[in-house]
């Protein structure tokens, strides 16, 4: 089967052949003829090419082919019979079919000529398929044991003429290291006399190093005396410095706590100022309500008039509005007071509780020192501002128009609304937005300072 296959390969490449030769294409290269983009070749060096497929095919006679030629000779034999359909058509005298087609031709032919080459004609199977004569088979293979035999005897040589080398060299040498052992001889006599005197000289320097290791171990039972008083010392020591410490902190505790009680006092003495204010007001304002009265009780009369109406009642306003004025601004201060004292005295109990309770905690462990640090850090840490941060009002018309209340009323009154509207042209309301908690952490001696002097600031807060 593999022959016949083979003998359709040979005739396929003979009707390609016949194909090219036929092809009305004058003999020129086909590059001089149709321009510089064409192959370098002509129709005679394709059909040489074809050619000498055909002649390495038919050489091979008809010997064993080879497994990988045998599965690929069905695709060469397809490969050529397309190849002869397509010269046809354009293997022709047109410069266009011919510079895509001829590079296609010559491709296909050199990659089945060198699948021939590679698999019928390889050194393994030309002395398995017995191609090669008898003789020069016979030839060859003496030829290649004697090869062997030699490449053996050249390995041994290589290590001979190595040995030899070595020993011509050392017989040279020789003379040259007689000597040198002569030279060396002198030198280590000399050494040895050396070392003689060295050994003497080291006798003597031992008889004088166990006198110094006598003396050092007097003094090494010195400074042992001396260590074990130092380490006296700096146990002392250690004991002052952790008593120290322990002054420290509860110096620090007490002065935080003193200051922290001093302000909350001071607070509690500016309440109590307020206070009063609050009651003379609240006074003045009833005696001035109760005189105002009897003055509103003349209105009724039937002679007056509208004009006596209004000047009495701006007068009543204005009258009592001084002293409820002053009345609201100490109920704010008041109020602001109390919170910032009860803030400082919080402080001022946490300063004070905190030495003791980090004694206890010491004995828990597991970071609970650490953590009532931190919590203590953090109130001690919190700014008295935020008790007092939020909307400014000059007036108590302006919380009642900025009230709940009074937003509902507007809701339900529209007309409430224009009324609003003008009163807050005529007179500005000035609201600060309470700004964003932003975490800040001062030390503690800045803390203390701040707070005072926010303490100070809010006392005199008319």
């Amino acid at each position: 089967m593999s022959e016949n296959n083979l003998l359709e390969l040979i005739e396929a490449c003979k009707s390609l052949k016949d194909q090219i030769k036929n092809a009305s294409i004058p003999g020129a290269n086909f590059d001089q003829q149709y321009g510089w983009n064409q192959v370098a070749l002509g129709k005679t060096e394709v059909e040489y090419l074809i050619t000498n497929l055909i002649t390495r095919l038919e050489n091979y006679g008809e010997a064993e082919l080879t497994e990988n030629f045998s599965h690929a000779l069905p695709r060469h034999i397809d490969n050529i019979k397309r190849l002869e359909s397509t010269s046809r058509s354009y293997f022709n005298n047109n410069a266009g079919h011919l510079v895509s087609f001829v590079p296609v031709l010559i491709n296909t032919i050199l990659v089945t000529i060198d699948d021939v080459v590679s698999e019928l004609y390889s050194w393994e199977n030309l002395n398995d398929s017995d191609l090669l004569p008898s003789k020069i088979k016979r030839k060859l293979t003496n030829y290649a044991n004697l090869f062997d035999k030699f490449d053996a005897n050249v390995k041994d040589l290589d290590k001979k003429i190595e040995i030899i080398n070595s020993a011509h060299s050392t017989a040279e040498n020789l003379p040259t290291v007689i000597e040198e052992l002569i030279e060396a001889r002198k030198t280590i006599d000399t050494e040895i006399k050396k070392a003689k005197e060295t050994n003497r000289e080291i006798m003597e320097c031992s008889v004088e190093i166990n006198g110094i290791l006598s003396k050092l171990k007097e003094l090494s039972l010195e400074a042992d005396s001396e260590l074990s008083k130092t380490s006296g010392y700096a146990n002392a020591s250690k004991e002052l410095a952790d008593q120290c410490k322990d002054y420290l902190n509860v110096t620090t505790t007490h002065g935080l706590a003193s200051g922290f009680d001093q302000k909350a006092k001071e607070l509690k003495k500016s309440i109590n100022l307020w206070l009063c204010s609050l009651l003379a007001a609240l006074t003045i304002g009833g005696f001035i309500g109760f005189d105002r009265v009897s003055d509103m009780q003349n209105l009724l009369m039937p002679s007056t008039t509208p004009g006596q109406y209004f000047v009495q009642i701006l007068v009543s306003i204005f009258s009592i509005g001084g002293p409820l004025w002053l009345a609201w601004i100490s109920t704010q201060q008041i109020n602001q007071r109390f919170k910032l004292s009860e803030d400082y005295s919080y402080k001022a109990t946490v300063a004070k509780s905190f030495v003791g309770f980090q004694e206890i905690a010491v004995r828990f462990g597991d970071g609970s020192e650490q953590r009532l640090f931190k919590s203590t850090l953090d109130r001690l840490d919190e700014m008295p501002l935020r008790l007092v941060e939020g909307k400014d009002y000059n007036s108590p018309w302006h919380e009642l128009l900025d009230s709940d209340a009074f937003k509902q009323a507007l809701h339900m009154v529209p007309s409430l609304a224009k009324e609003v509207g003008r009163f807050s042209q005529r007179t500005k309301l000035r609201t600060s937005g309470k700004p964003e908690n932003k975490v800040r952490k001062p030390s503690l001696v800045n803390s203390e300072k701040t707070e005072s002097n926010d303490s100070d600031s809010n006392t005199h807060v008319s």
